[in-house]
């Protein structure tokens, strides 16, 4: 399909970019765009796509010394799937991440139950991690799978900012999650799952992100599909997404 054909554009180039101005947490850009009409993707596994996208890459495999040379936002976290793999399970490499001025949340971290170690060793980590984001601050993104009920107790234990990414689950689910303070971001399924349509229409607009994750799309469909199920101007979608990153990253994106 046309719309899914992807332009793989060079985004942050040394010319476009003055940075970095340190803040309390992370660093922002300064670009030649209107930073209340760029994409903000919430979580993906590459740099950004376009001139205008805004993303958070999943940079779990990258070492501190990699990562400070990037000069785009990333996450890093231990991620469920690897918790026993010694390459990416280090705290002491975590926390020395988390201090980097583009690292700007955990994750993602969570809990599946089809994929990973036992659900007690899971549910350890998980922990671990919200531990460490109330104490730096930090926002995190969440990988879960068939355990959204399971979040619902860390809500209460720990004060972080939650982000499901990649959100898999039903009506009710979206409803719980929303109910205990957790953000919610969608990304390819809602493009091809009709049952996602009621979700997104529903889901609060200071609640809703949205992302391309690791699948080959651009971010722009996203936005595109999202505004037309919601029945929102584009400029009305990416101002709201815009304001809930600014709020939940406690960052400042130029005017």
């Amino acid at each position: 399909m046309s719309t899914l054909s992807l332009k793989w554009c060079l985004f942050l180039t040394k010319h476009d970019v003055i940075k970095k101005k340190p803040r309390s947490r992370g660093f922002f850009f300064t670009l030649k765009i209107n930073f209340h009409q760029v994409y903000i993707n919430l979580h993906t596994h590459r740099k950004p796509q376009l001139q205008d996208e805004i993303c958070v890459r999943n940079a779990y495999t990258c070492k501190p010394e990699v990562l400070e040379n990037i000069n785009y936002y990333t996450s890093v976290g231990i991620h469920p799937w690897y918790i026993n793999d010694q390459r990416y399970n280090s705290y002491d490499k975590l926390f020395d991440a988390l201090k980097l001025p583009n690292v700007i949340s955990i994750g993602e971290c969570g809990i599946d139950r089809n994929r990973g170690p036992a659900l007690s060793t899971q549910m350890l980590h998980l922990e671990q991690q919200l531990a460490l984001a109330e104490k730096m601050e930090k926002p995190v993104i969440l990988h879960i799978v068939r355990a959204y009920t399971d979040l619902v107790p860390f809500t209460k234990k720990y004060k972080f900012t939650g982000i499901v990414h990649g959100f898999n689950g039903n009506f009710y689910e979206a409803q719980t999650l929303v109910k205990h303070g957790i953000r919610i971001s969608l990304g390819h399924r809602m493009l091809w799952e009709r049952r996602f349509a009621p979700i997104l229409k529903w889901i609060p607009n200071d609640f809703l992100y949205l992302e391309t994750d690791n699948f080959p799309i651009n971010i722009k469909t996203c936005y595109e599909y999202a505004m037309l199920v919601r029945g929102e101007e584009l400029f009305q979608l990416q101002r709201n997404i815009v304001r809930n990153f600014e709020r939940d990253f406690l960052l400042v994106l130029p005017t």
